[in-house]
């Protein structure tokens, strides 16, 4: 309060105001934006041309690892794509994953000479979103563990849901599986299958997952949240 020439009657309130505090629906909505890496900052690291093209040579690494998939043995069947999509995944969160695993499936697909089936791309887009939910947050405070422990586990999670259940459903109602025997048999023999890929998916994934998360962070991502 002041006084304007000694008259107590005018008397000059200054009042400075205070910012209202966001509601807590918005602060829940940007957290759920933010753990699916489509938060108003991983959006405008989108825009950089350097990130687009970071993830454009994931989906080309993807395709060239469909491409030259081997099978040493008739029952299983060594593909490496899921390396790149878990790059994505990891980096830019699954928000980005499950947009980039349209492409990665589709012209994964073409790169085989297979007809293309829009029937398998909800699943890899399933798979994406498995695998950015898992390591997307637990790349960025750098703890080796947790993220190893993440990563494992998301790619587990993602081979039971979408390699044991849902490929082998699509499969088999598409006919590529015998009907004979039944879909849960086709299931059971698709879990062998699947237990010795993994064992190999685990010892390859943090030889590659984190160069790539080192190297990301030391040449595109100085100073930012990639730890």
């Amino acid at each position: 309060m002041f006084d304007i020439q000694g008259d107590t009657r005018y008397n000059l309130c200054i009042c400075v105001s205070k910012p209202k505090p966001k509601p807590k629906e918005v602060l829940k909505i940007n957290k759920v934006l933010f753990f699916f890496g489509a938060d108003k900052a991983a959006l405008e690291r989108l825009k950089k041309p350097t990130n687009i093209c970071v993830i454009g040579l994931f989906i080309a690494i993807y395709v060239l690892l469909e491409r030259f998939s081997f099978i040493p043995v008739p029952w299983l069947k060594i593909n490496f794509g899921f390396l790149a999509l878990m790059s994505i995944a990891m980096l830019f969160g699954p928000f980005t994953a499950v947009i980039a695993a349209i492409p990665c499936d589709i012209l994964g697909a073409m790169s085989l000479g297979n007809a293309i089936q829009l029937q398998f791309t909800p699943v890899a887009m399933i798979e994406a979103l498995i695998y950015g939910v898992f390591i997307y947050k637990n790349a960025l405070g750098g703890n080796p563990v947790s993220f190893g422990i993440f990563m494992n586990i998301g790619r587990l999670v993602a081979i039971i849901i979408c390699n044991i259940f849902l490929n082998t459903w699509l499969l088999y109602e598409l006919g590529y599986l015998s009907q004979s025997q039944g879909l849960w048999f086709q299931v059971g023999a698709r879990v062998m299958k699947n237990a010795a890929e993994y064992a190999l998916d685990a010892v390859l994934m943090p030889m590659v997952l984190i160069p790539v998360r080192l190297y990301y962070k030391r040449i595109f991502e100085r100073g930012t949240h990639i730890a």
